[in-house]
């Protein structure tokens, strides 16, 4: 986001994951004001020189809001994101969307993931399971004790 004409304020959002330059940026006179906002994981950083951090200043954070698929527009929120009421001093949503799924971890023991190991071919892997895809895992294994 780009202020160059005069200040604005935003207020109860995410700004996260930008490709390109920082998450927020101003020209030096257009300042805007972040109230309870998540600005997390832009690639040339959240805040340019102008606008200077804005973490921990009127309840804004910078913490992974746990969008549900961002990587195909699902901008939902996971129920443990920290963007939802109760999970930052707010207590209001940030963000346009609510929560559209549940966490993808699941609570499990050491016996169960050793059991989910197979080998195939000399390889070993296991398989992973999010979201209702499955991905097979290859790695080298040291000791399954």
């Amino acid at each position: 986001m780009y202020c160059s004409s005069g200040t604005g304020s935003l207020v109860n959002c995410i700004i996260a994951f930008s490709v390109a330059g920082e998450g927020v940026a101003a020209d030096s006179d257009d300042i805007p004001t972040l109230t309870c906002c998540d600005v997390y994981g832009n690639i040339d950083g959240n805040y340019d020189a102008n606008i200077g951090d804005q973490t921990g200043i009127d309840s804004n954070i910078s913490v992974d809001p746990e969008l549900c698929w961002f990587a195909i527009g699902d901008y939902r929120l996971f129920n443990t994101s920290p963007c939802l009421p109760g999970g930052h001093d707010c207590g209001v949503l940030l963000g346009a969307y609510s929560q559209g799924c549940d966490s993808p971890v699941e609570k499990t023991s050491w016996g169960r993931v050793k059991a989910s190991w197979h080998l195939c071919a000399g390889i070993r892997h296991f398989e992973v399971r999010c979201l209702d895809r499955a991905w097979l895992v290859r790695t080298r294994l040291l000791s399954l004790r």
